[in-house]
């Protein structure tokens, strides 16, 4: 059964009528109600572009409470990608070291969907995100040393 993409305006309708997503935002703003609706609204937008026409990972992240999670796993990607490369080794040697599989599965995910959000608006990271869909199927794959994979991905970066 394959079941369609929902609309990116549709998803965000989702969202903003869904009550977690206001509660989550409110302790992130400082201002009035207004400025709560705005933020919840930028959520949504944001939200609805980054997960494809997914609409239960939109809610999953939503109600999980998992929308700070991908702003950090975000930044995350952002600071690898603007470090040296001695300073992308040592990320890579900490990323092997302290997390688990799952959870560099799951970050690779989010990385996947923030660079197709950015393909879509320009062509530009293209090759890293074909290079992140080659490290997510390798990673899980046990015959395969996990540190070097990640090692080689950053030096490509």
């Amino acid at each position: 059964i394959k079941f369609p993409n929902h609309s990116r305006e549709g998803i965000k309708q989702v969202l903003l009528a869904e009550n977690s997503i206001k509660e989550k935002v409110k302790p992130h703003v400082s201002s009035g109600a207004e400025s709560s609706l705005q933020s919840s609204g930028a959520v949504a937008e944001f939200l609805s572009d980054f997960v494809n026409g997914r609409l239960g990972l939109a809610l999953q992240i939503a109600r999980e409470d998992q929308y700070t999670r991908v702003k950090d796993y975000i930044s995350e990607f952002v600071t690898i990608k603007k470090s040296s490369l001695v300073e992308r080794l040592k990320i890579a040697q900490k990323l092997n070291d302290k997390d688990d599989n799952s959870q560099i599965k799951e970050k690779l995910l989010y990385w996947m969907l923030y660079l197709r959000m950015n393909l879509v608006k320009s062509k530009e990271g293209a090759h890293t995100l074909k290079n992140l869909i080659e490290l997510n199927y390798l990673i899980g794959q046990p015959q395969f040393n996990r540190r070097l994979m990640l090692e080689n991905f950053t030096v490509r970066l």
